[in-house]
């Protein structure tokens, strides 16, 4: 099918398991339901984002989203080593994605992006691997932690969030 990362397709398809990182995750309203369909579903979604970044007010914007996640199921993992600059996907252990992709709106409209679609099973499941070990050294948000985060958190992220269309 035509299906690429940017199309948000590859989540309508799963069946199983969708593993995603992402570097500048701020998913749009497309992809957020789409994402909280698959896990009602019963579809395993997790999602690697990261713990910090290279840019502030992307971070802060895409932290914005993760409550929504939360509720509808999605896991969250904050990778805590350096800068995660990861843009890769996996759908049930047979398509992958890997590139230059960011689930945010420039990329997706302005941003001149490539990505390698995969439909290998043998490629999959290696690059689930890596993403497997990544998110086991990675911290797990969860919903009522999250909820409990500092007020001046959420009013950052709310400011950023303001903003999104232009990252």
């Amino acid at each position: 099918p035509d299906c690429d990362a940017a199309s948000g397709c590859f989540v309508k398809a799963a069946r199983r398991e969708v593993l995603i990182a992402n570097a500048y995750f701020i998913p749009d309203l497309r992809t957020r339901l789409a994402l909280a369909a698959a896990a009602r579903r019963g579809v395993a979604v997790k999602i690697l984002v990261p713990g910090r970044s290279d840019i502030q007010s992307v971070w802060h914007a895409g932290r914005y989203q993760y409550e929504y996640l939360l509720q509808r199921g999605v896991r969250l993992f904050e990778w805590q080593g350096p800068v995660l600059h990861a843009k890769c996907a996996v759908v049930d252990g047979q398509w992958s994605t890997v590139g230059t992709y960011n689930m945010d709106h420039l990329s997706l409209l302005s941003n001149l992006e490539v990505n390698f679609n995969v439909l290998d099973p043998g490629f999959a499941k290696k690059l689930a691997d890596h993403l497997a070990a990544d998110i086991a050294q990675s911290t797990e948000l969860r919903l009522d932690t999250w909820r409990a985060r500092p007020y001046a958190d959420r009013v950052t992220e709310r400011f950023f969030r303001l903003f999104s269309y232009f990252f």
